[in-house]
């Protein structure tokens, strides 16, 4: 469905500063069916934006515990290859 531009600005409105809309302008605006459910589809995209948000943060810990785990690995094998030398140079 094509929603008209300042419905789309008034819904996003509703949702982020609703402190500034009076009430009885919102109540009018909400009498059509179309409006609620632009409202509801605009809520949810907000809800998925946000979902796909926290898990790209999630992947990006992982992959930086990932990557101190391998730079550990990385200074415990070197450490090993020069006690190794150490010992068989004595």
């Amino acid at each position: 469905m094509k929603y008209e531009d300042e419905d789309v600005m008034f819904a996003h409105k509703i949702l982020h500063q609703r402190e500034e809309l009076d009430q009885e302008e919102v109540d009018a605006w909400l009498q059509k069916k179309e409006h609620v459910d632009l409202l509801n589809r605009l809520a949810n995209a907000e809800e998925e934006n946000h979902a796909v948000g926290d898990m790209h943060k999630a992947a990006k810990s992982d992959l930086t515990t990932f990557r101190r785990a391998i730079i550990v690995a990385i200074v415990v094998i070197i450490l090993l290859l020069i006690k190794m030398f150490v010992d068989g140079a004595s």
